[in-house]
């Protein structure tokens, strides 16, 4: 089971889903405060659709490229992707009820982006 596994499948799904979509959202509201010339704590209401949507779409995204990069156990491939970005996050907040929230949304949600690309990808066409 473990010697199919491939690393480097979860970590370059990692990095594209999680790390530079999260990475663009810590760095663009820098970016626009010296712009504009307005404090970066002013965060309008569409950065945080954004942010809620990208938390929602990165792990499903993360599991979908982990499982098509790896071509075996995509489900695995994809919770140990979803995994992996839920550690990296719980190190990061200080809550551990937001820890835990991010368990609970990014691992399924990997396996979720595993199983469309499982789904999606054994499909025979007519």
């Amino acid at each position: 089971m473990l010697a199919e596994l491939k690393l480097s499948a979860i970590a370059v799904a990692f990095v594209a889903a999680f790390a530079l979509p999260y990475g663009i959202f810590y760095i663009a509201p820098l970016v626009f405060s010296v712009v504009t010339g307005q404090r970066s704590g002013d965060i309008s209401i569409v950065v945080v659709l954004l942010w809620a949507l990208c938390s929602l779409l990165a792990p499903i995204a993360g599991g979908y490229l982990a499982a098509r990069l790896s071509q075996v156990q995509p489900l695995l491939h994809g919770a140990l992707t979803g995994l992996l970005a839920s550690v990296v996050a719980a190190l990061m907040v200080s809550s551990l009820r937001t820890a835990l929230l991010t368990f609970l949304v990014f691992i399924p949600g990997g396996i979720c982006g595993a199983w469309l690309w499982r789904h999606f990808s054994t499909r025979v066409s007519p």
